[in-house]
Formats: C-alpha cells, sequence, structure tokens
C-alpha cells in the first residue's frame, strides 16, 4: 500500500495473521482498511501477474463490453438531449486470455472486463475465515435477500492501465474487501456524509476525479474529506457500505471482490430497492449501521418504507414528494453538533426528475389489462415528455 501524499489521511493497515483477534474492530470501526497476507498461500495469493493469469485461467469465459460509467453518463446526456432509449452497455463475450492479448495491442482501450462471476476454480481455493466468511459464491447475488456477515458473493474485474470506474457510490449496501491479484489501483474514498459535495446524479458523481491530477485530486480530498490509496498486489481493501469510491486502474491489473454483511436492519434493506437514490437515502440506510446514530436512522427508514408504499397521482408526484421527507428525515438523524448541508437552490435532480422518478414508476395490482392500459398511457406520456425535452434542447 502506497499513499500519493503524506499531507492526507492513512488508511489503516492488518496483517492476515491478526485478524482473528481483531476481526470485530476491523468490522466495527465502519471505515476503510488494507489486508496483507488475506490470501497467502491460496491460488488468489499465487496469480500475481498477468501471464500466470493467463496460464490459469485464461480460458475462462468472459464479456468484454465499454466502461459503464461511460455508458451512464451517455444516458443522462442523451436524456438531456430528448433521445429515446437509454444505451445499453454493450459487451461481447470473450476469453479472458482474449482480453489480456487486446490490453497488450490497444494500452489505450476503453474495453474492460468488469463485475464477472469469480470461477469456481478460484471459489474452491478461498479461505476468508480470518474476516469471519464461512462460505463465496460467484456472482452478485441478491442485494435485497437475506444477508449474513459470513457469507459473501465474489466478481472480477480486469482492465487497463489509464481505464477507470470512476467516483460514485455502490446501493447494495453490502461491505466490500477488493483483492488485488496483480497490477495496482488508485482508490479513493470518500464517507457517505461527503456525497453532499460531490454533486451527485443518482448514485454517480459528476466530479471527473480520473481527468484530475494530482494537485486536483488532493484538493478534492481535502475539500470533500476523503482519503486515498494505492493497493500493491497481494493486499485487499475494505470499503464499507455506501462509502463513495473512485477506482483507477495505475498499471493493467485484475482484481476480485467480495460482497457481504453490510447493513442488515430489514427497513433500510427494503429501501435500497423501493425508492429513489440520493445522499440523504444513502447516510439515513448506511447510518442504520453507525452506532452512533442507529436507532434514529432505523426509525427514519420506517418512515419512509411506509411513505413509499403510500400511492400518488404520478411518478413525478410521488419522487418530489419522497425527495422532500427524505431531507426531513436524514436532518433527523444528525448528531448533536451537526448540520445538514445547505440546500442549493436548483439541483442536477430538478432537471432529471422525469428520468429519476423512474423508481415509483410501477404498474398497479389487478387484472392483466388495467397493467396493459397503464403501459401504453406510460409510453404515450414518455413520447411527449421525450419531444419536449429535444425542443427544449435545440432551441
Amino acid at each position: 500500500m502506497t499513499s500519493s501524499r503524506h499531507d492526507q489521511p492513512v488508511i489503516a493497515t492488518y496483517d492476515a495473521a491478526d485478524l482473528p483477534a481483531r476481526r470485530d474492530e476491523l468490522l466495527e470501526r465502519r471505515q476503510p482498511a488494507v489486508i496483507s497476507g488475506l490470501f497467502k498461500g491460496q491460488l488468489l495469493g499465487e496469480l500475481t501477474d498477468a501471464q500466470k493469469v493467463r496460464e490459469a485461467l485464461g480460458d475462462l469465459q468472459v464479456m468484454i463490453g465499454v466502461n459503464y460509467i461511460d455508458a451512464h453518463l451517455a444516458n443522462i446526456r442523451n436524456f438531456v438531449q430528448g433521445s429515446s432509449a437509454p444505451i445499453a452497455i454493450d459487451k461481447k463475450p470473450g476469453l479472458l486470455r482474449d482480453y489480456l492479448d487486446l490490453i497488450e495491442r490497444e494500452p489505450t482501450t476503453r474495453a474492460l472486463t468488469s463485475e464477472q462471476p469469480t470461477p469456481e476454480r478460484i471459489l474452491d481455493d478461498c479461505n476468508l475465515g480470518a474476516v469471519g466468511i464461512e462460505k463465496v459464491h460467484g456472482g452478485y447475488g441478491n442485494p435485497l435477500a437475506q444477508r449474513s456477515a459470513s457469507e459473501a458473493h465474489s466478481l472480477m474485474f480486469v482492465a487497463n492501465a489509464g481505464n477507470a470506474s470512476d467516483l460514485h457510490t455502490d446501493w447494495d449496501g453490502r461491505d466490500v474487501l477488493l483483492h488485488q491479484m496483480f497490477g495496482r489501483k488508485r482508490i479513493v474514498l470518500f464517507p457517505p456524509e461527503s456525497g453532499f459535495k460531490l454533486f451527485p446524479i443518482d448514485i454517480f458523481s459528476t466530479v471527473a476525479v480520473n481527468a484530475m491530477d494530482d494537485a486536483e485530486r488532493a484538493a478534492l480530498i481535502a475539500y470533500a474529506g476523503g482519503v486515498e490509496v494505492v493497493v500493491e498486489a497481494g493486499e485487499t481493501i475494505l470499503m464499507p457500505a455506501f462509502w463513495w469510491h473512485h477506482v483507477g486502474y495505475v498499471d493493467a491489473a485484475m482484481s476480485v471482490s467480495f460482497r457481504f454483511g453490510g447493513v442488515t436492519d430489514p427497513d433500510a434493506v427494503a429501501l435500497i430497492g423501493s425508492v429513489h437514490r440520493d445522499c440523504h437515502i444513502q447516510n439515513i440506510v448506511a447510518g442504520t449501521a453507525d452506532p452512533r446514530r442507529t436507532e434514529a436512522c432505523k426509525a427514519a427508514a420506517r418512515r419512509l418504507r411506509a411513505a413509499a408504499a403510500e400511492p400518488a397521482p404520478s411518478a413525478r408526484e410521488k419522487y418530489r414528494a419522497m425527495r422532500i421527507l427524505a431531507a426531513e428525515c436524514y436532518r433527523s438523524t444528525l448528531l448533536p453538533g451537526e448540520h445538514a448541508p445547505a440546500e442549493p437552490v436548483i439541483t442536477a435532480e430538478d432537471f432529471l426528475d422525469g428520468a429519476l422518478c423512474a423508481f415509483y414508476r410501477r404498474p398497479p395490482k389487478g387484472p392483466a389489462w388495467r397493467q396493459r392500459i397503464w403501459q401504453k398511457r406510460e409510453a404515450f406520456n414518455e413520447a411527449i415528455r421525450r419531444f419536449g425535452r429535444r425542443l427544449a434542447y435545440q432551441a
């Protein structure tokens, strides 16, 4: 592990040999940490360069696609301009060795292999008992299912130097262990409460960290209260649920993630899949796992869950009402001496509410004919909204 600047906060470090005695401390801190030697003596700990991976896993079937952050930003741009359907993230099947060959031939490609289920041949030799994980499944899993700190779901990531998953937060509410197999990654992390300073739309910050130089990145970290670390091959970083993170590839690199535990309050987990995504909701759900504010955040989550189930005249009106309620509920969870961030006069959400309210566009219960009528009405209304946006953009 290396830190880019000596004047930035330092992430805590742990040796895997000490974890049986320090595991509770590691997980209850709700702070990032770097662990060394977690997979020593295991297959994950031995695949330390691209050639070893090519020999051991080269025949693995993977999906090779465009950078998904690029696709999401394009969707936002197209929505504002009045385009119709979201851009599908273009992915093509191939072998892992094909992708490793691609990044050797085209070192500046934006293609990557992201969020692939970790193969069984790795998981069968995977022992995470040091952090209390007893069972690991390949894939993402169901974030709304009952979760356990002793069970994890694992994904694999490979990309070339210069590629990145730019600043965003994950919405599944699980903690993540990210193990670096080969190469290095620069990871910039911000706690949930920093989200208000990161100009987010949905779960994506509009701050392009990957385009910043060292001085600009350091200024952002100082302003928003973040931390930066370069994770080396053989190291594993713990990223608590709902922390904002930018993951940049310093070298061509490969890593494996393990998603586990995190938020367990049933009302908070229900919110993950039933309401819009903004910083107020994020901090309430994350706060249910914070001992300092657990009870207040659980009460806020119950109130929001009940409100989400109430009918509304339209999805847009529902979205606007839920945004106001979420801000009110968030203020009720603040500790003495804390202050809610100043609300801007106007935000990106005010322009994008026609898209972000989609969380509340739910077909009515009842016979199929009623749902078909609802779908046709929604399609007609969306066409009218899209035409209006296109006229406004062209004007």
